[in-house]
């Protein structure tokens, strides 16, 4: 008894249960939790049978807008323990590659179990679950990626090594080099002492008589300088009494002051030449006077260091002299300007005197009409009149401007008391709804009373009856006007913030005006061949044409979506087999036109064979037309394939080469000139988007044959010559693994080092612009690099970078092709991501008007945008 556990009288029996279960359970093991089912606790939650009523009309209206599979795996998915953690995923999921793939597979898998279910029958998951040798291979694979890494990790260390012991050196060259010019430095220093010491060795005692020349120069220099004030003091006489001369209106008194002036003039010319010569000679003492002080002198030390400072004070007084002489010789320029201006005035004033003489003895009529006509304000009347009027039109311009303000103040109250109204109207209509759903259980409790009625009667007699019957306003009705009336407000607040005026259109115009012109092809256009036999045939303009010119509205010929990707060229082919069995020739003509561009079908060799293998031989012809001719079509998330004759006539080009471009309304191509055209010339477009990188250009040039040159290689080559290309290199590789690990942190759950990766990513800078000025070739990589940058400011959530980085890719895409809707697209997602550039606005007008030929309004814009599959989550 004494080594018995005692368990005290007050443990409550239901801990005690507890810890038997708890015990049970570690026992099992690994074993999975179970999910256990309270049927009666079910049973109670759909007792309220008007909520179920509720969830049930909303899964109905969720239906209505999706349909039945999607409804059906989504609640699967919503259902799942396991699975259900991917609905906290952050908003740009669909961007990373490995967690798109998970998704579909878990929806490949919650897909079968709705079908099994919706068949009634078991769910064999079966497929999806991997054997031991697919496990074993998936096992080897990542153990070779791991080792993969590592050793990239090793080699990286290596390079940074190798780099730090470059640096080293670079810094010791640089040292050495620092050394050797300072070295260079004071040998030159000492060469430049020992050359002045030699220099005032020679100086003797004659240092005296330079003493006395120098003052001899500055006594001299003195007398100049007093002859200058004098000359200056004899203008400005001269220019008093030519002033004084031009006051008077005595002809003969000018005449004689002229003679007076010019004699003065040449007086002052003379003058100025003797000082002219003067100074000559001062400079040629200035330059003997060192020439007399060289001698021979004793080798005495202290005589030679007195020596020395006479001789530095002497060269302090040179300079002096020099800085006098420059002075005096601007001077003299001011005098020759004054000589100038005297010379013009007296040439007037002789002017002046001819003209008074010639009217002597006239009165000067034209100055008394003049003074008639003169109003002493300085303004004629027509002057007056057009101010008084100005005045007017101010004057009531100034009270419109109250009145508008009067108005805007008017128009803000009433609403905001519109407002009040309609929240009061969905309070009250909220309210009626409710007290209708009060009054029917009030009913149902009645009737299950006995009491039904008596009720009945009462709501008769009080009116409540046409009340209770009308259907105006269900739950349905006010889910569906929720929706609208949230869907109207958030167009508005889009349509403000973004800038615009004025009420958002009521729906969008533009592209059904644009699709409506379909079927459209410009008469200027013709088919011909092409010189280069390769590329067959193409489309050639007829007659010149204008940048912007719509050449093709065309409907497709056939199309298809909906299907996998994989699929689409098999679906496009059984649709055209299912048309070309029709019989319809038009059809007919133009399908067959892709494949010889005589619209002829292709004759069987031998009518005696079996239909099946005619059937056979004609699917692989239409397959080939496909793979030659067929065009992606994208439709938001989805993606599409389709044939549009004209535009498959067409040959694809280079981008800097292309003078067409294309662009979907729906399900219409649109084909405009982006360039002039001259007659005769052939219309390219290409087939790759300007954000292409240059792998998927060169694989689409190569399958066109078109001649072209490596843009890589040649980016590579301007790489390697450094400069800012290098810089654009080593910023892209860096991106993209930075890009990578950060991917690879977040399947870690390392959100902290894929957050670091992110920023740093967006830290990264390079000119671009000066980029793709000095080589058009690095339009690719300039292109991925700012794509990288969006990706990461998307991922950090930074909607400020984001706006940035698509203003950026916007410019540097439209330095190839400024017209493509690409760039409208990176435009308005700058916009839509908070962006206040200036020009995007206008750069949004001016791409939807060139390529709809009316202005789209910016919801209209970016929802065309999302049905070309170029919306922000896309790009």
């Amino acid at each position: 008894m004494a080594g018995r556990e005692v368990v005290p009288r007050t443990w409550p029996s239901g801990l005690n249960a507890a810890e038997r279960i708890k015990a049970e359970m570690e026992q099992q093991g690994g074993m999975e939790e179970e999910e256990v089912f309270d049927e009666l606790l079910w049973n109670q939650q759909v007792t309220d049978l008007h909520r179920v009523m509720e969830v049930a009309k909303s899964v109905w209206l969720l239906l209505e807008h999706s349909n039945e599979a999607m409804v059906r795996v989504a609640l699967e998915i919503a259902l799942d323990r396991k699975y259900k953690k991917v609905l906290w995923w952050p908003d740009f999921w669909f961007s990373d590659h490995d967690k798109r793939e998970h998704f579909k597979e878990i929806v490949r898998i919650k897909l079968a179990i709705a079908i099994a279910n919706a068949k009634g029958s078991a769910v064999d998951l079966s497929e999806f679950q991997k054997n031991e040798e697919e496990s074993e291979l998936v096992i080897g694979l990542r153990k070779k990626i791991s080792e993969l890494e590592e050793a990239l990790r090793q080699a990286r260390a290596l390079q940074e090594a190798a780099e730090a012991r470059c640096r080293e050196l670079e810094a010791a060259a640089a040292e050495a080099a620092q050394r050797m010019a300072a070295m260079e430095k004071s040998l030159e220093q000492l060469r430049k002492e020992v050359k002045d010491a030699y220099r005032n060795s020679l100086v003797d005692k004659g240092s005296d008589a330079s003493e006395e020349e120098l003052l001899k120069l500055k006594q001299q220099l003195k007398m100049s300088e007093e002859q200058r004030v004098k000359l200056e003091e004899m203008i400005a006489q001269l220019q008093k009494q030519l002033q004084q001369a031009s006051a008077s209106g005595d002809g003969s008194q000018l005449n004689a002051e002229l003679q007076a002036a010019r004699k003065r003039i040449e007086d002052l010319e003379n003058r100025l030449k003797e000082a002219q010569k003067e100074i000559a000679a001062l400079k040629k003492q200035k330059g003997s006077a060192p020439a007399k002080t060289e001698g021979k002198a004793t080798v005495d030390g202290e005589a030679f260091r007195r020596l020395s400072a006479e001789l530095e004070e002497e060269r302090r007084k040179r300079e002096e002299l020099e800085e006098l002489l420059q002075k005096a010789q601007e001077e003299i320029e001011l005098l020759k300007k004054d000589l100038d201006a005297e010379r013009k005035k007296a040439a007037e004033l002789s002017a002046e005197l001819k003209r008074l003489q010639q009217l002597d003895g006239k009165k000067p009529e034209v100055l008394q009409e003049v003074q008639q006509v003169t109003i002493p304000g300085g303004m004629t009347a027509e002057q007056l009149a057009e101010l008084e009027e100005l005045r007017a039109k101010a004057a009531e311009l100034e009270k419109l401007k109250a009145k508008l303000k009067k108005r805007d103040a008017q128009i803000a109250a009433l609403q905001e008391e519109n407002d009040k109204l309609n929240e009061e109207q969905m309070r009250l209509l909220k309210m009626l709804k409710q007290v209708r759903e009060q009054l029917r259980i009030v009913m149902e409790l009645a009737e299950k009373k006995g009491l039904g009625d008596v009720i009945k009667k009462l709501f008769e007699e009080a009116g409540l009856g046409t009340t209770m019957s009308d259907p105006d306003y269900t739950c349905f009705d006010r889910l569906y006007d929720d929706a609208l009336r949230r869907m109207d407000k958030q167009r508005r607040l889009e349509w403000y913030r973004l800038g615009n005026t004025g009420d958002p259109p009521p729906s969008f115009k533009a592209v059904e005006a644009a699709a409506a012109a379909a079927p459209f092809r410009h008469p200027g256009l013709c088919r011909k061949a092409c010189l280069d036999r390769r590329r067959g045939q193409g489309v050639f303009a007829s007659k010149p044409l204008r940048a912007g010119e719509l050449l093709l509205a065309s409907p497709p010929l056939a199309a298809v979506k909906g299907v996998p990707e994989q699929r689409l060229s098999a679906a496009l082919a059984e649709l055209v087999s299912e048309r070309l069995d029709g019989g319809d020739p038009s059809f007919l003509e133009s399908f067959w036109s892709l494949s010889d561009g005589h619209g002829e079908a292709p004759a069987e060799e031998e009518e005696a064979l079996p239909r099946k293998l005619n059937s056979q031989r004609r699917m692989g012809k239409v397959l080939k037309i496909i793979a030659v001719n067929a065009h992606g079509w994208p439709q938001g998330d989805e993606k599409g394939l389709g044939l549009w004759p004209w535009q498959a006539y067409m040959n694809h080009a280079p981008p800097a080469d292309a003078n067409c471009s294309a662009a979907f309304a729906g399900e219409v191509l649109l084909m405009r000139a982006i360039k002039g055209i001259n007659a005769e010339e052939e219309c390219v477009h290409s087939y790759c988007p300007p954000s292409a990188s240059f792998s998927v250009r060169r694989a689409i040039l190569r399958q066109c044959c078109v001649p072209h040159v490596d843009q890589e290689a040649l980016f590579q080559e301007e790489a390697a010559a450094g400069g800012l290309q290098a810089e654009l290199q080593g910023n892209l590789l860096l991106a993209r693994d930075k890009m990578k690990v950060a991917t690879s942190a977040v399947h870690e759950d390392d959100n902290q080092k894929a957050h670091t990766l992110w920023k740093e990513v967006l830290n990264l800078r390079v000119d671009h612009r000066r980029c793709l000025e000095s080589a058009a070739c690095a339009a690719p990589a300039v292109a991925e690099f700012l794509r990288l940058q969006l990706r990461a400011a998307r991922c950090l959530g930074d909607m400020v970078a984001a706006a940035a980085s698509h203003a950026e890719l916007a410019r540097a895409l439209q330095k190839e092709q400024p017209k493509n809707v690409e760039v409208l697209a990176h435009w308005l997602g700058h916009l839509r991501a908070g962006g206040e550039e200036e020009t995007a606005l206008e750069q949004v007008q001016a791409l939807s008007r060139f390529w709809l030929g009316s202005f789209a309004g910016l919801a209209e814009a970016s929802d065309w945008m999302d049905s070309c599959g170029l919306g922000p989550h896309l790009l």
